[in-house]
């Protein structure tokens, strides 16, 4: 009997990929809140509910992606993948089996293919000038690629050509809200924004030509007073026809099987 890949939605950019017994864990984010700004939506599975990892990827350096207190109480022993300049972060704090993967470069680990992609996003950790890369991943299992992006910038969509270019995507995970989610979409061009909407979403997951969209990285972490799931059900409404057939909105705790 085949088993099929499992998407589970834990919140932000956290996302637990399973299949079978391998399981895999994005961006991990469990804390209650990010500097100065509590979370609004909670995790949608405690972090010690998690079932063993078998690697954890982290997009970039940015406080909500690679979460120091998260990763205080996480097994010193999972191993880690991350784009260059991030390791020395993570070593610091006990971990063993950090690897960083330049872009294109790819692992194997329990029968799963995981891709370092090119993306657009600020670099560094405070600061800009900081030498920390950026990275989104493609991880390969069960016959499907499954596209997990950090945060994406507005801006150029030539890392997403190459990436259709190279990749059949079934599953596109993208970021379709920010802190201040629907606030600054009406400023879509200022050079500022360094996050996407559901209008930019939908554009790069049709570029990609990908089968399915899930949106992440909205409601957990944000001071817009909209309602936390008005950048999805937007995302929903931009695709109109097409929605049932390809868009998929998973709530915190939610999983989807392809």
């Amino acid at each position: 009997m085949s088993v099929s890949p499992r998407i589970t939605y834990i919140g932000h950019s956290t996302v637990l990929l399973s299949m079978g017994d391998a399981h895999f864990l994005t961006d991990p984010l469990f804390a209650d809140r990010i500097m100065v700004v509590k979370r609004k939506l909670p995790a949608g599975m405690a972090l010690d509910a998690l079932p063993p990892l078998a690697g954890v990827t982290i997009s970039h350096a940015h406080t909500d992606h690679m979460n120091m207190p998260t990763l205080r109480r996480m097994d010193k022993n999972t191993p880690f993948f991350v784009p260059p300049g991030c390791a020395p972060f993570l070593e610091k704090k006990g971990f063993s089996t950090v690897s960083t993967l330049q872009t294109w470069e790819h692992v194997e680990v329990a029968g799963v293919t995981i891709t370092s992609v090119p993306v657009n996003h600020v670099r560094g950790r405070f600061f800009p000038w900081q030498d920390t890369g950026v990275a989104s991943y493609i991880y390969t299992l069960g016959g499907k690629n499954i596209l997990v992006a950090g945060d994406v910038d507005f801006g150029s969509l030539s890392p997403f050509e190459e990436i259709a270019s190279r990749f059949s995507i079934d599953v596109a995970l993208l970021p379709v809200g920010g802190m201040r989610e629907v606030a600054f979409y009406n400023k879509r061009h200022h050079k500022k924004n360094v996050h996407i909407d559901p209008e930019t979403a939908w554009e790069i997951f049709t570029l990609l030509g990908a089968k399915t969209i899930i949106p992440i990285h909205w409601g957990a972490i944000t001071v817009s007073k909209q309602p936390r799931d008005e950048a999805p059900l937007r995302l929903r409404e931009i695709a109109g026809d097409k929605a049932g057939q390809c868009v998929t909105i998973l709530y915190p705790g939610e999983g989807w099987s392809l």
